[in-house]
């Protein structure tokens, strides 16, 4: 039996080792970013450091879930997809790659072009302001965060 650490070590040694990898999307919670089914490049973390807006591989009860990096502190980061409503603080040491590119039906974006990190950062801001938001009046936080999907929808759609 793996236990959790072992397979963190375990995807990072192989991510470290091959410095990049492709790796495809098994749930809905990124998209319409990341549909199921897109392919996701990810980068070992080798040298880089993760910052806010990143996309992060990481392992949690032996699966591994790729998230957006909201909120950054000593040694986790409050992460959450960007079609879920309830963020979650995780390890930094779970973290195994940072996610690079996103291949839908054979269209890659690039996620280090200026475009997208305008929209990440957007991304990044908006769910932050949803979260305080829904504390404060969850049917209102809600609604934005519906808004918020359905903008992500046709931002995907013209690109």
């Amino acid at each position: 039996m793996c236990h959790h650490k072992d397979v963190t070590v375990l995807w990072k040694d192989i991510l470290y080792n091959q410095k990049q990898a492709w790796f495809t999307m098994s749930s809905g919670s990124m998209a319409p970013l990341m549909p199921t089914g897109s392919q996701i490049f990810v980068t070992s973390l080798e040298n880089e450091k993760i910052k806010l807006g990143d996309i992060v591989l990481y392992s949690h009860q032996n699966q591994l879930i790729a998230h957006r990096v909201l909120w950054i502190r000593r040694h986790h980061c409050l992460q959450g997809g960007d079609r879920a409503v309830s963020p979650s603080f995780i390890a930094l040491d779970t973290i195994i790659g940072i996610v690079q590119k996103i291949k839908i039906n054979d269209k890659e974006f690039d996620l280090n072009q200026r475009s997208a990190i305008v929209l990440s950062g957007l991304i990044t801001l908006s769910s932050l302001g949803i979260m305080a938001v829904r504390r404060i009046f969850p049917r209102l936080g809600q609604g934005l965060h519906y808004v918020k999907i359905g903008v992500l929808r046709v931002m995907m759609a013209l690109r």
